[in-house]
């Protein structure tokens, strides 16, 4: 057995005992401190410290809003930032189950500055919507907000802020990262082609700025998202009736909380004690708070017996089973999309087309699988990763109904994917298109001059310098190349003729040419069919499959913790080796040389930033694989 091998294996095995004491601990701290802060919050006391008596009980579940989310469900994990990770479906089927519960009167959700998308606020703006319509009341217990959480408080019944809070509503603010002159440092390059004008090739890898074309496209972007902010308040507020008004107040931001309150941006500034004592007497009710709302996922922790903790290794490490009955399947599409496997590093989620396309396989012949939503948050990626899960969508579309859900992004690769469903459902600030394709590869023969290595290259076959990483393509290399990406961009652009028909509102080739849409516009122009969220697209889903009662399957099927830990340590390891995967630790070391200023790379540390620097990776690694991408040509930062 290999040396190195051996000692991976009992590096897990020994992790694995260390991660089960550590989760052990965690879960007897959380449900202390949960059940002390419960037994603190279920009596209420005046300001003169007595307690006053009810003449009933006022039922709130309370829900935490904290942290980083993601789309998929899985095993919670510490996220880029180094948050504890949540999942936005699990928060909505929550909020969808209190809908439903006659025994709750209300929901007060705690703003504990969350991390979430434009697409996450409008998946949980509608599903605060339908607690509202079941009759429950809704509050917002905030301290600062931000302008996308401010969006969601706006959902609420009524935002209360702590008396020294903030609305940082100031407008949109964006940031586009551009590569180019470090990879210059390095003595590296990116030798592109790209088919489509808006495309922009990988412009953050190639150029120091945006080109005319990008501009346009994120300029267009940021008009879309900016109305979308104004008239969300203005729809949201009373006291803000016009999107001129919501304009006017974006341009006095930010607002201290009295401000905000005399602004009509907010209801109350109270402190937390204060605003539920002043909840108790409106109702003439004891509030009476529910922190667990689902007590079925909680740990019940016994230490005295042995045998109560082999359960609890039990339920951490077990699949749980499946109910009898109709099935709708929910597959989720989420992350840049490759070859072979899916899998969970450190940078997010990567689709791997064996994984997908198996899955989705098994759900064609299922008999208990009625309908497939698929769900998806995917810049792209492969071509031919894209074109196999395109394939098998469209395979199981022909026997089952099948609803396509988009996220935060479904663009490039991503859209070709959704292209194989029958419906196309997305947020209005989801962001898809991008119909185009780009390919180039990475020149490292600066690179080497640097490092002091020479290469001599030896050739059979006119073509086979093709894939030489120390030279750019000749002119030759460069025309085949694109007459290869032209067959595919052709290709691409006759699986969306043949997916949306006359539901085009234009020709094929003024909506392609890699232009970007928001969800609201690719609707207005018949890329997609409706706006709303994963669970609309589900309730598509069952209508079209004639059922009412149904429960929901995640596919592929999510990792568990001890399952996520071996694979990130084994990605961890591979990348010792993988001298683009090392992009980071090689940049670092330049920053420690002085090249760079201080502090330079500490501003990729968590959320956003290091995601962008995390899909360049992926990027870089892609192309070594494939010449040719379906991909979004860049990420943008929208706050």
């Amino acid at each position: 057995m290999n040396t190195n091998s051996y000692t991976l294996k009992l590096y897990l095995s020994a992790l694995k005992g260390v991660v089960l004491f550590g989760l052990l601990l965690v879960c007897f701290i959380g449900q202390a401190r949960a059940e002390t802060a419960e037994e603190k919050e279920q009596v209420f006391q005046n300001s003169s410290g007595q307690i006053e008596p009810r003449q009933k009980s006022m039922s709130v579940v309370v829900i935490r809003l904290g942290g980083y989310f993601t789309d998929k469900p899985g095993a919670n994990m510490l996220s880029l930032s180094g948050e504890m990770t949540k999942s936005i479906c699990e928060i909505t089927d929550t909020l969808t189950e209190i809908a439903s519960d006659k025994s709750v009167d209300g929901v007060l959700f705690n703003f504990e500055n969350p991390s979430l998308s434009w697409a996450h606020v409008d998946q949980l703006r509608r599903a605060i919507g339908r607690l509202r319509d079941s009759g429950k009341k809704t509050y917002a217990y905030v301290e600062v907000l931000d302008q996308i959480n401010y969006l969601l408080a706006c959902s609420c019944d009524q935002i209360i802020m702590t008396p020294t809070g903030q609305v940082m509503l100031t407008g949109l603010a964006g940031e586009t990262l551009y590569f180019k002159n470090l990879l210059d440092k390095f003595g590296m390059q990116i030798d592109v082609v790209h088919i489509g004008q808006y495309k922009s090739t990988p412009e953050m890898l190639t150029r120091s700025g945006p080109s005319e074309a990008q501009l346009r496209q994120i300029n267009s972007l940021f008009d879309c998202l900016y109305d979308h902010l104004l008239e969300t308040i203005s729809e949201s507020r009373e006291g803000i009736p016009s999107v001129q008004q919501s304009a006017q107040l974006v341009d006095q931001g930010p607002f201290p909380a009295e401000q905000a309150l005399q602004a009509g941006l907010i209801d109350m500034v109270l402190y937390r004690e204060e605003f539920l004592e002043k909840l108790g007497r409106q109702n003439d009710s004891e509030i009476s708070l529910r922190f667990n709302y689902d007590e079925s996922q909680k740990v019940d922790l016994q230490l005295d017996n042995p045998f109560a903790m082999l359960n609890i290794f039990q339920k951490l490490l077990t699949e749980p089973k499946e109910q009898p009955g109709d099935v709708i399947a929910v597959v989720y599409v989420d992350g840049p999309i490759m070859l072979g496997e899916s899998s969970d590093g450190w940078g997010g989620s990567v689709v791997g087309a064996r994984t997908i396309r198996t899955v989705l396989a098994e759900s064609r012949t299922d008999d208990d699988v009625k309908a497939v939503v698929v769900r998806i948050n995917s810049p792209g990626g492969s071509v031919v990763a894209s074109d196999i899960i395109y394939n098998a969508v469209r395979q199981i579309a022909e026997v089952k109904p099948v609803i396509v859900s988009m996220g935060d992004i479904a663009a490039s690769g991503g859209y070709y994917v959704a292209c194989g469903g029958r419906t196309i459902v997305a947020d209005a600030s989801t962001i898809t298109g991008s119909i185009g394709v780009w390919g180039g590869k990475l020149v490292l023969g600066d690179f080497f001059d640097k490092l002091g290595i020479t290469t001599y290259s030896f050739q059979r076959g006119r073509h086979a310098q093709r894939f030489n990483l120390t030279k750019p393509f000749t002119p030759i290399e460069r025309f085949d190349l694109a007459k290869e990406m032209c067959q595919v961009y052709e290709t691409f652009k006759n699986c969306v003729v043949q997916s949306r028909g006359d539901r085009l509102k234009d020709s094929i080739e003024s909506l392609a040419q890699g232009k970007v849409y928001t969800g609201r516009v690719a609707l207005s122009v018949g890329l997609v069919d409706k706006i709303g969220d994963l669970h609309d697209a589900i309730e598509m889903a069952a209508s079209q499959a004639n059922i009412e009662k149904y429960h929901i399957r995640t596919l592929p099927r999510p990792k568990n913790i001890i399952e996520l830990v071996e694979e990130l340590l084994t990605q961890r390891q591979e990348a010792g080796s993988d001298p683009v995967a090392r992009l980071l630790l090689l940049g670092q070391g330049l920053k420690n040389g002085g090249t760079l200023p201080a502090g330079s790379f500490d501003l990729l540390k968590g959320g956003d930033l290091q995601r962008i620097w995390y899909r360049t990776a992926y990027l870089l690694n892609l192309l070594r694989q494939e010449q040719m991408l379906l991909m979004s040509p860049y990420e943008i930062v929208i706050r």
